[in-house]
């Protein structure tokens, strides 16, 4: 008997310690919520890591306290991810119960009804998006830019998690067959990437390319929840779903480099399309 109450005993103090851990999410709509403990650690904020980190340049620094990523360079590939605490159909059902909202612009329920929950919005097939979302991206405190995130029926209704590569540069030397040594990329190799646009698209290199100085900047992300059938990025609610910032290196041989490289130009309004079910996206 007392075997069994001690049993007992460990199991409840178990429960309430998780009820009470920040990892503990009680989910208040059928999505995914918070998914493990980083999403926790991360809620409602963008995450920013560099590739391979133990190969990163000293430029790239996490904070002494927190271990997170802080600064980065131009030298050096680095991704960001999102963690919301709901996913977006949520914020569309608390708006559709809100009198002061006005209810076209949140009301899903038609376009959920006709989509197919196994498709997922890619390559441009704007038809079977269902949810919507807007980054907007700011640099030294003035919004850059920004785009509009499409999602089918599963990611709108599920997924709290979403992520996406930042910055593509190829720093590898190339091999000279002529004289048997190694080279420098040259910026047609090093920046290949900005150039392939069906591909990949990286708006954050564009800007910096187009706008951007020599030094030091302050990089901002944050996400909304974006009108039905959104077109502008001014279509957006107010409520902040996430946000995060960055220290970011750049030197003025590395945008002339860009410049030289080319590629296409930022497009006002751009949309951005989920590729898969877990929340990846690319540009």
């Amino acid at each position: 008997m007392k075997c069994i109450c001690l049993v007992f005993f460990i199991l409840l103090a178990g429960i309430t310690r998780a009820q009470h851990s920040p990892y503990f999410y009680k989910k208040a709509s059928a999505d995914n919520g918070i998914t493990n403990d980083i999403h926790a650690q991360f809620l409602k904020r963008f995450r920013f890591l560099p590739e391979m980190p133990e190969y990163a340049p000293e430029q790239v620094k996490k904070d002494v306290n927190t271990g997170e990523y802080i600064q980065f360079t131009s030298t050096w590939n680095f991704d960001m991810e999102a963690y919301l605490e709901h996913s977006v159909k949520y914020y569309y059902d608390k708006y559709l119960a809100d009198p002061s909202m006005k209810k076209a612009d949140w009301d899903y329920t038609e376009l959920y009804s006709q989509k197919d929950n196994s498709a997922y919005v890619n390559s441009g097939k704007s038809s079977v998006a269902v949810g919507f979302m807007v980054f907007v991206v700011k640099v030294d405190g003035k919004e850059a830019f920004s785009f509009i995130l499409l999602m089918p029926k599963y990611a709108m209704s599920s997924i709290t998690m979403f992520s996406t590569n930042l910055w593509k540069v190829d720093n590898t030397n190339r091999y000279n067959r002529d004289n048997d040594s190694e080279r420098k990329p040259t910026p047609d190799e090093k920046y290949a990437a900005m150039k392939q646009k069906e591909v990949a698209f990286y708006p954050l290199m564009y800007y910096m390319r187009d706008n951007g100085t020599a030094g030091s900047h302050a990089i901002e992300f944050e996400v909304y929840p974006a009108k039905i059938n959104c077109e502008k990025t001014t279509d957006r609610s107010n409520e902040l779903m996430c946000k995060g910032r960055f220290n970011f290196l750049i030197s003025q041989a590395e945008i002339d480099e860009m410049k030289k490289a080319g590629g296409p130009k930022l497009i006002p309004n751009m949309k951005v399309y989920t590729e898969r079910g877990d929340g990846f996206f690319r540009f």
